[in-house]
């Protein structure tokens, strides 16, 4: 099972470079990541391929509270630049030509 994933990644992976160098870019995408995967993947896996392979949570434990601590206070609004944001590192297993999404 394993090596088949791999094998589906490696696909994905080698079909996004050549759209990314189609397009003449330096550093592959998620549109060509998504379009390489409805391009590879039948129908309906696709679909909920993109849908679901492109969401990403993410919970600090720190920014929880009792609101009885805080006089009541349930929410609180931040600007996106007021909250720490992880950097999110895609590693593979073994060397590669392509670089990681993000990069450059």
């Amino acid at each position: 099972m394993n090596s088949f994933v791999n094998d589906i990644f490696e696909r994905i992976a080698a079909e996004a470079s050549r759209l990314a160098h189609y397009n003449k870019r330096s550093t592959i995408t998620s549109r060509e990541i998504q379009t390489a995967v409805r391009l590879l993947l039948p129908g309906e896996l696709a679909k909920h391929a993109v849908s679901e392979g492109t969401k990403a949570y993410w919970t600090d434990s720190r920014l929880k509270w009792d609101y009885k601590d805080y006089g009541g206070l349930k929410s609180a609004h931040f600007g996106d630049n007021e909250l720490w944001k992880p950097d999110i590192h895609v590693y593979n297993k073994r060397r590669s030509t392509l670089l990681p999404y993000g990069v450059l």
